[in-house]
């Protein structure tokens, strides 16, 4: 759920394939846009961009204001995704979006072409769940670098300047990490 504060919004998806824009003073729907599959994890609002995946392994930039997709952009899929609260984010007029198998993306905001694209590799781990390599966490920005890490074993960092892997370590998790100061937090699994 996010609320669109310029439109006066409340936007949700109901868990399944369908999002739907709601005025919080009367209550009344102004619009619904159906998808043939479900979503997959949580939106994001970045002023006139609603960003959310599905799981078909589709990235769907909508517009806020009357629910029409502005673009669609097939990325990867899996057959045993995990579902999961992760979203992708938005810094500057780049796409951060976190995706199946360990892969992540970058895009471009205003056109979804692809810029940069990189794989966690799958570390030796008995945690993963059903032997998954997704990233389930929200992928985060601080600083001028993009941290990901995957629920199977690989925390990672990334210019954002070049995409250029800083450094990677085994440590998996389903939860986003947090930076305070010139420290790093996460629950493994």
């Amino acid at each position: 759920i996010v609320f669109d504060q310029l439109r006066n919004s409340i936007i949700t998806h109901n868990g399944n394939n369908k999002i739907i824009s709601i005025n919080p003073k009367n209550k009344k729907v102004k619009w619904e846009l159906n998808n043939k599959l479900p979503f997959r994890g949580s939106l994001t609002l970045d002023k006139d961009n609603l960003l959310i995946n599905d799981y078909e392994g589709n990235l769907f930039n909508i517009n806020p204001s009357n629910g029409n997709i502005v673009w669609k952009k097939k990325l990867s899929s899996s057959l045993v995704s995990i579902y999961t609260n992760t979203r992708p984010i938005v810094v500057d007029d780049l796409i951060i979006n976190p995706g199946s198998n360990g892969i992540f993306y970058v895009l471009n905001l205003n056109n979804g072409r692809l810029i940069f694209s990189d794989y966690l590799a799958k570390k030796k781990s008995n945690h993963a769940m059903f032997q998954n390599n997704d990233i389930v966490a929200n992928p985060i920005y601080y600083d001028g670098i993009i941290y990901l890490i995957s629920h199977s074993g690989t925390l990672a960092a990334y210019t954002k300047k070049s995409f250029e892997n800083l450094w990677s370590i085994s440590v998996g998790s389903s939860n986003t990490p947090v930076i305070s100061g010139k420290t790093m937090f996460t629950f493994d699994n």
